[in-house]
């Protein structure tokens, strides 16, 4: 399903960051799981210096690290005691690494991109929001055509979209 979308294929080979930093997340991914399968804290290293770089690729890449650091947080204030949260007690440094190493390295890498358009009076790097709402009504009708027309059928298949309701519902 990743691959039938002619955008990924596309980009996989040019100079976007998207498509790399989805690549080294899914990396980040493999060390977590590796971690969660075989508890060697090093995994956890490799898990966290790979979420932090797909984050300094593309910061939206980090939200599947958060979503993992999310579960964890809330497994651990809940006190349930799992083979997971076992896992963490006995790896401490792994673990502090893991939780911040990635916020870090995010937080550096958007504090030097600030500094960088500020001495340049540059900005190349958008480093600010700009939410749909703010938008007049020409401006949102524009973008979600622009989301029907362009970007769904540039993304995904045009008939994998059609299979996608078959696959939801199974």
């Amino acid at each position: 399903m990743l691959f039938t979308s002619a955008v990924v294929i596309d980009y996989a080979f040019n100079f976007l960051p998207d498509v790399p930093a989805l690549s080294v997340t899914f990396i980040g991914y493999y060390f977590f799981l590796s971690f969660i399968k075989h508890g060697e804290s090093r995994h956890l290293f490799y898990a966290a210096a790979f979420f932090a770089f797909a984050g300094t690729l593309k910061i939206t890449s980090l939200l599947g690290y958060f979503a993992i650091a999310a579960m964890l947080v809330t497994i651990i204030i809940a006190g349930k005691e799992t083979t997971i949260t076992k896992k963490f007690a006995t790896n401490k440094i792994a673990c502090c690494v893991f939780f911040i190493l990635p916020v870090i390295m995010a937080a550096a890498w958007i504090a030097y991109v600030k500094y960088y358009n500020n001495t340049n009076s540059n900005f190349y790097f958008t480093t600010s929001l700009r939410p749909i709402w703010e938008g007049d009504f020409y401006q949102v009708r524009d973008v979600f055509r622009r989301l029907d027309w362009q970007w769904l059928r540039a993304y995904m298949y045009r008939d994998f979209l059609h299979t996608l309701p078959f696959v939801f519902i199974l």
